[in-house]
């Protein structure tokens, strides 16, 4: 009988070394999405701790009266600037962005190739949408605790406002005085085409006597983002805000604000720093210019009642009753505060009357997290907003390789699937050298070690009762005749990681693959893939077909491995049978992409080893 060699376990070990490691950081992944805030109403924005100006945490003030000062102003809630990639929608209360659409982008998968819904407002995808009072974009709420008492809220009252055409685009002009002597303007610019605008605040004394001293504003940089977890393994919306390194950002999500508000610091080393929202596939920033830097503070972090998720759950669970049960209420409020607010506090010292107004100039930033949407030198200071879903800074260019090459291909067949196939295939294609010198190599192994086949068993005679004595004398006579086990399967195996790992990053964070269908049921390769049924399955719910697949090709592969005669190895294979049932169900619900990459590989396997004949028969 002829031995396996120990070195053949290896490429099995890492593997399965592997494997535990992924279903370590998936399940951590889980329970972290699994932990919700307390139980809060949606509709009453969650009221931060006590505030305190001078550090920048929040300090929101108590609800708005119900019929809040107006200054004289007509409200105008419907105030809408279009450009080719935004419709943009503002009200003079407060001087607030309430929504901002993204005309190239759709709420639902399938609605880019309706034309009808391609030019429906009510389906564009909303990167910010209107939410509580106090966290309307771009609110300046005036700091009592800091400052004293105001004459008017600038966040309750209607401002004046004016638009004009600029040089390729449009500008609104909102202006204020708060009768203490201040006055205020905010002020946007957008491009005709792009994902950036420019926002100025203006502060301006206009009577002599006013008090010039220093002040604190609260400025919200973002009140929230659209939420679009469509797997358990998506991220949750969080604040981004620059750190000292250029390279990493700090994220800070609704189930880190558990004990209350956030401030964080925001400075960064040669780039511009920025802060603001940002979600799966989106984001909302806004980075000050340098004359701007010094008058910040910090940064302050909330978590938002998201009202979108609220209505979307309550209208699953409702499913033609006419109203939910208190207890089932109280669990959607609980979960629906899943969303967060950024909100920069500002030292502003008043100039005089008469004297050219204090300006703060932001380049603000929402679109698509991709290169192409940050081009340009507006885009240079955020690229880390997109470069931080591609992992650590060592291995990160390998998973931009991989999406870039998956763009080309993309491009080429007019299909993502397809092109998500052909990776698999370069993947092999280019690890095809390797795979064939193992099996020469293996094979050149097995003749070597037929030939020491007696000597090997004089040496389990000798030494029956001690196999470590057994196994020490068989590799020193592997060492005297200069038989080594080839190495390279443990060498495929881990070039071929980071490009496991680099996918399961990529199929849930690249905007390019959002929405991106393959064929029949696979309409989002982002997504968890849908065979539509009328019906909903015992214990899963809905059936994804691709998962399915993949268990099955894992175990087609596996059986076509050889059996082992070892027994340490024939355990070792026992548990590489299990492993397609457990990573079967932690995936069930993650992106089509990333399972349909596993199917083609499997299948792509097990031709190879009928091609190669990996394992030699005698």
């Amino acid at each position: 009988m002829q031995p396996q060699p120990q070195s053949d376990r290896r490429p099995a070990t890492a593997f399965v070394v592997f494997l535990i490691c992924m279903a370590a950081y998936f399940s951590l992944r889980n329970c972290q999405k699994g932990l919700n805030p307390p139980p809060a109403d949606p509709t009453t924005p969650a009221g931060p701790s006590a505030p305190d100006g001078a550090t920048g945490a929040s300090t929101d003030v108590e609800a708005p009266p119900s019929v809040p000062a107006t200054s004289g102003v007509e409200l105008d809630e419907n105030i809408v600037v279009d450009t080719a990639t935004y419709r943009a929608r503002f009200s003079n209360r407060g001087a607030v962005l309430v929504e901002l659409l993204l005309k190239k982008f759709f709420r639902e998968s399938g609605d880019e190739a309706d034309a009808a819904k391609r030019d429906d407002p009510a389906h564009w995808l909303p990167v910010i949408a209107p939410h509580d009072p106090t966290a309307a974009t771009f609110r300046l709420k005036h700091n009592s605790r800091a400052n004293g008492a105001a004459t008017l809220p600038l966040e309750q009252i209607n401002w004046k406002f004016d638009r004009s055409n600029i040089d390729g685009g449009e500008r609104l002009v909102f202006q204020i005085d708060d009768g203490a002597g201040h006055h205020f303007e905010k002020h946007f610019r957008f491009a005709r085409d792009g994902y950036f605008f420019d926002v100025e605040l203006q502060f301006s004394g206009t009577t002599a006597d006013a008090a010039q001293g220093t002040s604190s504003y609260g400025l919200v940089a973002a009140g929230g983002i659209w939420d679009e977890r469509n797997s358990p393994f998506a991220k949750a919306p969080a604040a981004a805000i620059t750190s000292d390194d250029v390279d990493e950002l700090q994220l800070i999500d609704a189930a880190a604000l558990d004990d209350g508000p956030e401030s964080r610091g925001f400075l960064r080393e040669e780039l511009r720093p920025f802060f603001g929202v940002r979600s799966n596939f989106f984001g909302f920033v806004m980075a000050p210019d340098v004359a701007t830097i010094g008058y910040i503070d910090s940064v302050t972090c909330t978590r938002l009642p998201d009202p979108f998720r609220f209505d979307h759950e309550r209208a699953k669970l409702l499913s033609g009753r006419a109203e939910l049960s208190g207890e089932e209420t109280a669990k959607l409020r609980e979960q629906s505060l899943t969303n967060v607010r950024a909100e920069p506090y500002l030292k502003v010292a008043f100039p005089s009357a008469g004297a050219a107004p204090l300006a703060l100039r932001f380049t603000a930033f929402a679109g698509p997290r991709t290169s192409e949407a940050m081009a340009g030198p507006d885009g240079e200071s955020f690229h880390v907003l997109y470069e931080i879903e591609y992992g650590g800074t060592t291995f990160r260019w390998v998973n931009r390789l991989l999406l870039g090459w998956m763009k080309i291909l993309a491009g080429l067949t007019g299909n993502w699937g397809v092109a998500i196939i052909l990776l698999t295939l370069t993947v092999k294609t280019l690890l095809f050298p390797l795979n064939r010198l193992q099996s020469r190599t293996m094979e050149q192994f097995q003749k070597k070690m037929k030939l020491l086949q007696p000597k090997i068993d004089e040496l389990k005679k000798q030494h029956k009762n001690n196999q470590q004595k057994q196994n020490a004398a068989q590799q020193a006579l592997m060492r005297e005749h200069k038989v080594r086990p080839p190495i390279f399967g443990c060498l495929i195996l881990f070039l071929q990681m980071p490009v496991w790992y680099g996918l399961f990053q990529i199929m849930s964070s690249a905007p390019a693959l959002r929405h991106a269908p393959f064929i029949g049921w696979i309409h989002d390769l982002s997504a968890p893939d849908v065979v539509p049924l009328p019906f909903q399955l015992p214990f899963i719910g809905e059936l994804h077909l691709l998962p399915i697949l993949m268990v099955v090709a894992w175990l087609v592969q596996n059986r076509m491995m050889p059996k082992a005669t070892d027994p340490q190895q024939a355990q070792m294979q026992k548990m590489m049978n299990l492993f397609p049932f457990i990573f079967g169900f932690m995936l069930y619900k993650y992106a089509a992409g990333q399972s349909l990459y596993m199917v083609v590989n499997s299948l792509l396997g097990m031709l190879q080893m009928k091609f190669l004949r990996v394992t030699p028969t005698n």
